[in-house]
């Protein structure tokens, strides 16, 4: 019957929300050999630090080469993640970008706020504030971001042509698709790799690392930053890592509880023996598909029989025949056993889970609770909590990751404009509140 799902020697039958299983005298187990499956998110495989793609030696980002693409997506299952990583990068780009001067002020160098239209044009003819939110995301996701350095024409000609020679423009490469090629004598990347790793075999492009003593060395070449990690050789990994597995207990969680809400808990366990079958199976001469249908004959009945659109079973009776095992004195016959309903207690032990489990989120992004309007023991964080926790987190958690992702930027500054004590360097403002309604800026020495 349609209503009948069948599974070897067990079925649910729906209307009923009854389990139906063929009992046999001796129950063997299956033998299950487990498996070794590396996690997804180690750096290397077990026999080498590398893999070739055509002649090329590829330094692969996890066991599979595609951590950046799996840690993705287990982040975007999460309720509460995605949410406090672009409050971070709502943070790490709070205050406008200033252009400063460095200058020697009694011996020590300060940085006094400017004005210069040529290099704010030049910034503008390639983008830098699009840029800038690019390289913010992909640093709070996996801490690493990569930057295209493109020459001007001029990069082909002889020495005589140096002062025309510039960085003409900055183009940020999506840090899911670089790989890194073998490190040299002296622990650098010679070259990078661009592709779709997960369709690598389309085709890979070789780019040379930037250069900082030949920078008109390529074409164009990869300026790369990543925020180091003791637990990672080669690429680093996010901060928020320590929480991968919270992340996967979370989901089965949340899979678990809508599994209660969508399909409510069995109330019936029923039970044959393997023998009533056999016996009506012999005494009517039938093959397999007669008895197949004779038993999907007998569940559907059993399924009427046991439900109640009126949510009642009051005067329903059931009654069966035993007959004694050869094997025991064990009555053969149909067992109908009611099962408990605990869904309400496996859910508050759920939600439990998951509130624990989310505390650990919440350490883990680096980030204060009262910043994302999470609450914390039932309430809200008050305006002075959101002040306070908003200072320290521009004073501690954004100065290291600001200078990374303008690196290339200075980079490209310097080059570009640096002429004598003329100095420019680009940086952030160091926007502090003093109250819930004020807030101010200043020179950022950070940057």
């Amino acid at each position: 019957m349609s209503n009948i799902r069948r599974s070897g020697d067990v079925a649910i039958l729906q209307q009923s929300r009854s389990i139906f299983e063929k009992k046999a005298l001796t129950n063997p187990r299956d033998l299950v050999t487990p498996g070794t499956t590396p996690s997804a998110f180690l750096e290397s495989p077990y026999f080498r630090d590398y893999f070739y793609a055509g002649s090329e030696q590829i330094i692969p980002d996890g066991p599979d080469n595609l951590f950046p693409y799996r840690w993705k997506g287990l982040i975007e299952t999460d309720s509460i993640m995605p949410g406090m990583l672009r409050q971070r990068i709502d943070l790490m780009l709070a205050g406008q970008t200033v252009l400063y001067s460095e200058v020697m002020e009694n011996g020590e160098i300060v940085k006094k706020p400017m004005l210069n239209n040529e290099i704010r044009d030049w910034l503008e003819s390639w983008d830098f504030y699009n840029y800038l939110i690019e390289q913010a995301t992909d640093f709070i996701y996996l801490e690493r971001i990569a930057t295209k350095m493109i020459p001007n024409m001029f990069r082909r000609l002889t020495s005589e042509y140096n002062e025309m020679k510039k960085i003409a423009m900055l183009q940020r490469v999506p840090i899911e698709d670089v790989r890194m090629g073998p490190h040299d004598a002296n622990y650098q990347v010679r070259d990078y790799y661009l592709s779709n790793w997960l369709d690598w075999k389309s085709g890979v492009t070789k780019i040379p690392a930037y250069n900082k003593m030949d920078p008109f060395a390529a074409p164009q070449s990869i300026y790369y930053e990543k925020m180091p990690s003791f637990c990672s050789k080669y690429y680093g990994r996010p901060s928020t890592i320590g929480v991968a597995n919270y992340l996967n207990l979370k989901l089965l969680i949340l899979n678990n509880t809508e599994d209660f809400i969508i399909n409510a808990p069995f109330r019936f366990h029923i039970e044959s023996p393997f023998e009533y079958w056999q016996k009506v199976q012999e005494t009517n001469n039938w093959d397999l598909t007669q008895l197949e249908a004779y038993e999907d004959q007998m569940l559907a009945d059993m399924d009427n029989f046991l439900k109640a659109s009126d949510g009642r079973n009051a005067m329903k009776r059931f009654h069966t025949k035993y007959n004694i095992s050869d094997y025991s004195k064990e009555r053969l016959g149909w067992r109908i056993t009611p099962i408990s309903d605990d869904s309400e207690k496996r859910m508050d032990s759920n939600f439990k889970g998951f509130e624990k489990i989310n505390e650990n989120i919440i350490a883990a992004t680096s980030l204060d609770p009262s910043l994302s309007n999470i609450q914390i023991t039932g309430k809200l964080s008050s305006g002075l909590d959101k002040l306070i926790a908003f200072n320290m987190h521009q004073l501690t958690n954004t100065p290291t990751p600001r200078r990374k992702i303008l690196a290339a930027v200075n980079e490209a500054i310097k080059i570009n404009f640096w002429k004598g004590d003329f100095r420019p360097v680009l940086g952030f403002e160091n926007l502090q509140l003093q109250y819930q309604t004020k807030a101010t800026g200043g020179n950022d020495d950070s940057n």
